[in-house]
């Protein structure tokens, strides 16, 4: 992620730390307990750092993390709207950053053919509005949102595919952070980012299985290890460039 939106992210975290207190005034809804909340969208195909970004914050903000997702939340309107409250009362409780992962489903624009689908959305929006904590929602598609959702969203966050420079990062941060001890040469890194098109989860995944591989055979990790994962799993012989 870029540094300018690292930086906005933090000032609107500490700027809701500092005043969205009930008895702040100074980003105070009309109506009293409405609009103290802080609601990030992030966007994009799986795998790009989206739940990255709420963790990380957290973090940096010393609080917990409460992550739900949409499928926990059950499959009526009645189930969702409960199921909903209480994730609410638990992140308030302890004072937790929520983040609501996959929330298309509630995001979606309402229509006059799918009533059901108009309540989920209804429904969320109103217990939205009087929610005062920090929430991220993640989604995989950027379209289709109900534009009622558009004032309630503080800042929108687009993760675009990862172009080679930005996969040789994360190849080199999570190989650093992954084998301590373990030196991966800049070279090997670089060349690993050009031939395999994959998102930072299927990085950490293959460094993960091969650092295992490396410890069965009782050696530090090697690039062999690395694209010996990468030759027999399926799931990596289809990014292949080589």
């Amino acid at each position: 992620m870029d540094d300018e939106y690292k930086h906005v992210i933090r000032a609107l975290v500490e700027a809701h730390r500092k005043h969205s207190k009930p008895d702040s005034e100074e980003f105070d809804d009309i109506i009293a307990g409405k609009g103290l909340g802080l609601v990030f969208l992030l966007q994009g195909d799986p795998g790009l750092g989206k739940t990255l970004t709420a963790e990380s914050v957290a973090e940096q903000a010393s609080n917990p993390l409460y992550a739900v997702t949409s499928g926990e939340l059950g499959t009526t309107v009645n189930e969702m709207e409960s199921a909903l409250k209480k994730a609410f009362r638990i992140a308030k409780t302890w004072d937790a950053i929520l983040l609501l992962d996959e929330a298309d489903v509630f995001l979606s624009k309402r229509s006059v053919d799918n009533l059901e689908k108009n309540a989920f959305v209804s429904v969320f929006l109103r217990l939205m509005e009087y929610y005062q904590g920090i929430m991220f929602l993640t989604t995989n598609r950027a379209e289709d949102f109900d534009p009622a959702f558009m004032s309630r969203i503080h800042l929108i966050l687009d993760y675009h595919p990862l172009t080679p420079e930005r996969r040789v990062k994360i190849w080199r941060n999570l190989s650093a952070k992954m084998a301590k001890d373990e030196t991966l040469d800049e070279g090997g890194l670089q060349q690993l980012a050009t031939d395999y098109d994959i998102n930072g989860r299927e990085i950490k995944n293959l460094l993960r299985t091969a650092w295992c591989l490396a410890k069965d055979n009782r050696r530090p990790l090697t690039m062999a290890d690395i694209r010996a994962v990468a030759r027999i799993s399926s799931r990596y012989s289809g990014t292949s460039r080589v």
